[in-house]
């Protein structure tokens, strides 16, 4: 009776977890992703309806129109389908939760056929399937995630007392990453979570089970053995430690555990029929990004090792301090694994999950790419906040003997707690964009390292600002914005602190970071991208229009600070140009985000360049240097000695483009040569030209030109001269040869 009364409360309680988990989860009302969630959102919901694992019907859909080729996450296997580059099982732990969406669908096709009369069925693979995408992938993650926090919860009930059980799920629930990664996305760590959980209970479970259950629950802990590395191959180390745990335990009854493991040939099966590795599309990944993952020197490790730990915008013990808490439990639990059993599984787990830790620490992308925090600890949270049950447990026992030290631990216990939420919180509900504003950290490594802008700050202004509106009135607002661009350059990645000129000829797809330099000359004070405010925030549009003036891009710089009237500052961002050869008009102008341009935008001429985009040339390929010159007004007589203009026409007919900003720069020049064509004065004053001139092109400039010291007859020459390369009259070109009287006066 009593058993059964305690299996009710624990029932309820599972509930009011799970309600609570699904509420919080939930209260944001969006999707927080990235690419690498999609195949996972699609897969399940496409071997429904479509009845194929094969995104073959997604091709250039909506998720190619933002990649010149293949979108990161999908891949051509060798079989010449397209696949997801990342392993299945996520897609296969979230089966059943999608088949629930599919019936769904099915219902509102059946409704929408009957109303209208037309046969209705939803398209997967089109842009008006997105939304129901995105909340299907939200509650997914959201039921997954919700679902792992109860498993853990009556895991630790098995182990520990109710307090202990309630804080511990708390920390696990609403102070570490999964909130902020596994319930929010469909990622591999969502599926991963839900998997580690059920693995961790049922070995518990088993540990307390007579022979037919425990038959039962070692087959159990096997197919969930065989999930883990097909959900995420670094997973293989949880079901090594298991593997390893139930065997040193049960002997001879750990068959029935390894008679669960052969779900993951299916996993590798897959892999290798696709992509020719068990390891699946991650080496495709690699060979298409040119990306080394591992790289196994000391260098690399103190990297990961320090970023993964402290990082101010990646760090664990910066986003979930609260964790340190799990160092003193695994002591207390190692202390006891060498004659209890729950700890001697703990502490394998455990020991599986710093092995994890340390090989993130070789992994060259250790800061996980476009996340939130830690996101690769996410995998060892289960575990983690398991041991700081152990530490929250050894607490309560230590209290009886010790208040004053318990009451100092417990501050420091308590304030670690409320961080590590905070952080959750900011992250969860904040609108701020961190990882791709103003440079993707990708690019730009420094950025996890920069004190002045990190992403919890960013997000807390964001928090911030949103519940303090920092604009009262966006009319008003927008009214009283005015500003310049004084100047645009091109920022050495190499050397940040390096500008130069943005270049006239680039490459196809060539990426530049440019700094714009901003005055504000407006009224209302200018917001900058660590604001993370947003509509109104000032950011400098960048357009490129082709020579058709059709615009072909559309991407912002972004202004840094709070700059307030006269004040000076700057817009940094990246530009990747067209593939698509040819000349192209960057035009740049002040914008507020989701406001509208600046007022005096329409009467002020916006910042422009030129520039030409140029496959790179061949080895072999041969420059003909040619040119056609004229004189454009008749001049006999120039003053000795004497710095004038001249206005000249000259026409490109060369094969490739002139520019005077380019590495091998083009100008116009001369020499002077006595009556007899004597050279006397080889290398004449150069006059840059004023635009990129493509092949065909002409334009008419104003030669500087210096005369002679001396009286006397003389020619002036006028050519082209390519700087390092060579005169264009001494290779062979016609040049123009004008018969000049020097006078004295």
């Amino acid at each position: 009776m009593q058993a059964e009364k305690s299996k009710n409360i624990l029932c309820i309680e599972c509930f009011l977890v799970f309600t609570l988990c699904c509420v919080v989860y939930l209260a944001n009302k969006r999707l927080i992703g990235t690419g690498d969630s999609i195949p996972n959102s699609l897969l399940a919901l496409n071997w429904l309806r479509n009845h194929t694992l094969y995104f073959d019907a997604f091709r250039d859909n909506y998720f190619f129109e933002n990649y010149s080729g293949l979108p990161y996450f999908f891949a051509e296997s060798k079989t010449k389908h397209l696949v997801s580059v990342y392993p299945i099982g996520t897609a296969v732990v979230s089966l059943p939760i999608y088949f629930i969406f599919s019936i769904y669908l099915d219902v509102i096709d059946f409704i929408k056929t009957n109303i209208t009369g037309i046969p209705f069925e939803f398209d997967l693979t089109g842009a008006s399937f997105e939304p129901y995408r995105q909340a299907f992938e939200k509650l997914a993650a959201t039921l997954a995630t919700s679902l792992s926090v109860v498993i853990f919860y009556i895991s630790s009930r098995l182990k520990f007392p109710l307090a202990t059980s309630l804080i511990s799920t708390f920390i696990y629930a609403f102070a570490t990453n999964t909130w902020m990664t596994s319930s929010q996305a469909l990622w591999q760590h969502t599926a991963t979570n839900l998997v580690l959980t059920s693995l961790i209970l049922c070995l518990l479970k088993a540990n307390r089970a007579e022979n037919t259950h425990l038959r039962l629950l070692l087959f159990i802990a096997g197919f969930l053995c065989g999930l883990l590395p097909i959900i995420r191959p670094t997973n293989l180390l949880f079901s090594i430690a298991a593997i390893l745990y139930v065997t040193s335990i049960y002997r001879k009854v750990a068959l029935f555990l390894l008679l669960g493991l052969p779900v993951s040939l299916l996993g590798m099966a897959w892999n290798f029929y696709n992509f020719g590795s068990f390891l699946g599309g991650y080496t495709a990944l690699s060979s298409a990004y040119k990306v080394t993952f591992y790289r196994f020197n000391f260098n690399q490790f103190l990297q990961g090792f320090l970023g993964l730990m402290f990082s101010p915008s990646r760090g664990i013990f910066v986003f979930s301090p609260i964790v340190i808490f799990c160092i003193p439990g695994f002591w207390q639990a190692f202390k006891k694994s060498k004659i209890h059993q729950d700890e001697r599984l703990i502490t394998s787990l455990a020991i599986a999950a710093i092995a994890l830790f340390l090989s993130y620490c070789f992994y060259t992308i250790w800061w996980a790419g476009g996340s939130y925090g830690p996101r690769f600890i996410s995998d060892a949270t289960p575990i983690i906040c398991y041991l700081i049950g152990y530490f929250i447990n050894s607490q309560f026992n230590f209290a009886l003997k010790n208040q004053k030290i318990f009451i100092s631990s417990l501050a420091i216990f308590l304030i670690f707690l409320a961080v590590s939420t905070y952080s959750q919180v900011l992250g969860a509900f904040s609108k701020a964009e961190w990882n791709g504003i103003p440079i993707n950290v990708d690019t730009q490594h420094v950025r996890l390292w920069d004190f002045r802008d990190t992403q919890l700050s960013r997000h807390a202004n964001s928090l911030f600002f949103q519940i303090v509106k920092p604009i009262e009135n966006l009319v008003k607002y927008s009214q009283a914005l005015a500003g310049s661009i004084e100047k645009v350059e091109r920022v050495d990645m190499q050397r940040p602190n390096n500008f130069s000129p943005i270049p006239d000829i680039v490459l196809p797809n060539e990426p530049l970071v440019l700094r714009a330099k901003l005055r504000n000359t407006g009224k209302s004070r200018w917001l900058g991208y660590e604001s993370g405010v947003m509509p109104g925030e000032v950011r400098v549009r960048l357009r490129a229009f082709n020579e058709s003036n059709v615009q072909v891009i559309d991407t912002r710089l972004f202004v840094s600070g709070l700059a307030r009237h006269n004040d000076v500052t700057e817009a940094i961002g990246s530009l990747k140009f067209p593939v698509e050869p040819g000349l192209y008009r960057l035009v740049f102008d002040l914008i507020a985000e989701g406001v509208g341009e600046f007022p005096n935008n329409s009467r002020n001429r916006p910042y422009e360049v030129v520039v030409i985009v140029q496959p790179k040339l061949a080895k072999n390929f041969q420059q003909s240097f040619l040119q056609d010159i004229d004189l454009v007004n008749n001049t006999s007589y120039l003053k000795l000695n004497t710095k004038l203009n001249l206005p000249v026409r000259i026409k490109n007919i060369s094969n490739f483009p002139w520019s005077s900003y380019s590495s091998s720069p083009v100008f116009l020049s001369y020499h002077w040569m006595d009556k007899n064509k004597n050279v006397i004065a080889r290398d004449g004053l150069r006059t840059p030209l004023p635009l990129v001139m493509l092949p065909n092109r002409e334009t008419t400039i104003n030669a500087l030109i210096e005369t002679p010291k001396l009286p006397g007859q003389y020619t002036l020459r006028l050519t082209m001269v390519q700087e390092g390369v060579a005169w264009f009259d001494e290779r062979g070109a016609k040049s123009e040869d004008v018969p000049i009287t020097v006078v004295s006066e």
